[in-house]
């Protein structure tokens, strides 16, 4: 039965202790393919953070990242679709995603440092040109 295998490398129960993947229902086993923490189902590829075995307990589990996502789609298909929503959103609405505002404003600290003083410049050789000085 195809349960009793792990979809990726094709040991058996016999062999190893399985996991059922929450994003597409495959089994795989932990001593080989989740022994190293992969971030994507090597299966259907969503994303996917794996808890490893408590020493106390013995307890492990695989979590999906991709809340509501069904199983039937692709991470393709999703990345595809949110690409699309996002094309259809003004750019400065994702300023109010909560954490977004924070790493964008890192990235492009320079460029907004940079156009800020030029800026700065341009209202200065403006006045100057009006015969003004700007205290």
């Amino acid at each position: 039965m195809e349960e009793d295998k792990c979809k990726k490398c094709g040991r058996t129960y016999e062999e190893v202790e399985l996991e059922p993947m929450p994003c597409c229902s495959s089994y795989l086993c932990w001593d080989y393919c989740l022994y190293e923490e992969p971030e994507r189902c090597p299966i259907c590829n969503t994303r996917i953070k794996v808890i490893s075995k408590d020493g106390m307990t013995g307890e492990a589990r695989v979590e999906s990242i991709c809340f509501g996502v069904p199983s039937e789609m692709s991470q393709e298909e999703f990345d595809r679709n949110l690409a699309e929503i996002m094309d259809e959103s003004p750019a400065s609405y994702l300023l109010t995603i909560p954490g977004v505002y924070e790493v964008v404003s890192e990235h492009f600290n320079n460029d907004v440092l940079g156009k800020w003083e030029r800026e700065k410049r341009e209202e200065e050789e403006e006045e100057e040109e009006e015969g003004g000085v700007k205290e």
